[in-house]
């Protein structure tokens, strides 16, 4: 999905603008490609700007015992996030 390890890992994209989003979204499902539904699950429309954008939602969204204090349970949420980040950036 985004290219480029020159500098280390990439983080996700805060933003996208919606025509750079459908140009993605559409050759990702055109290759048939699994992070077609995180890219859906990860960010959602925001019409509240002109052009309309995509804004990567809030890993508290996704996850809401992420900065808890017990260690086992932000551990894991962890791992799944860092899959699906790896994942998107390698899509």
């Amino acid at each position: 999905m985004f290219l480029g390890q020159r500098y280390g890992s990439k983080t996700l994209p805060s933003r996208i603008e919606e025509r750079e989003f459908k140009v993605l979204l559409e050759s990702l499902e055109t290759a048939g490609s699994e992070s077609a539904q995180l890219v859906h699950q990860w960010y959602r429309r925001n019409e509240n700007t002109v052009p309309p954008e995509y804004v990567l939602t809030p890993i508290s969204a996704h996850f809401p015992d992420f900065l808890s204090q017990v260690s086992l349970i932000p551990r894991k949420s962890r791992e799944i996030f860092v899959c699906d980040q790896t994942q998107l950036n390698t899509s």
